[in-house]
């Protein structure tokens, strides 16, 4: 089965690229206190398609193509995405599968992102073997 090693390195290459267009994107970056870099996409700041588009593309450590497409209005009325890729398991899998718990007092959320592979807890990584061990994680 496939590896996910390198995969919050090349993540890391988009969300890098992303930051630095941040202003075009209508994104926030901020650096923390402990030291990590984070991304705003649209909880505090504008946002849109275009942000949706990048973050989603971070999420698969840039392995698939993601973009905005027609689709059956009678279903969905708003915009639709189509992804595509050649590694559906390294990038949506492992990479942008919201997969880890995290959780704190009351507040809950599904961690994604190529970070999981960091932390390497989820039974279906274990069970396919995935992991990465790149100095990084993104998510």
């Amino acid at each position: 089965m496939a590896s996910g090693e390198g995969l919050n390195l090349t993540a890391h290459e988009h969300f890098m690229r992303a930051k630095a267009e941040a202003e075009q994107l209508s994104i926030a970056a901020e650096r923390l206190d402990c030291g990590a870099n984070l991304l705003d996409f649209g909880v505090n700041v504008r946002g849109g398609l275009a942000a949706g588009l990048r973050l989603a593309s971070i999420c698969m450590g840039g392995l698939a193509e993601v973009a905005i497409s027609s689709g059956d209005r009678s279903i969905w009325r708003g915009p639709w995405i189509r992804v595509s890729t050649d590694h559906p398991v390294r990038s949506c899998l492992f990479g942008q599968y919201a997969g880890w718990p995290v959780q704190h007092e009351k507040f809950f959320a599904m961690g994604s992102g190529p970070m999981r592979l960091r932390r390497g807890q989820e039974p279906r990584l274990k069970e396919l073997s995935a992991a990465d061990s790149s100095p990084l994680a993104v998510g």
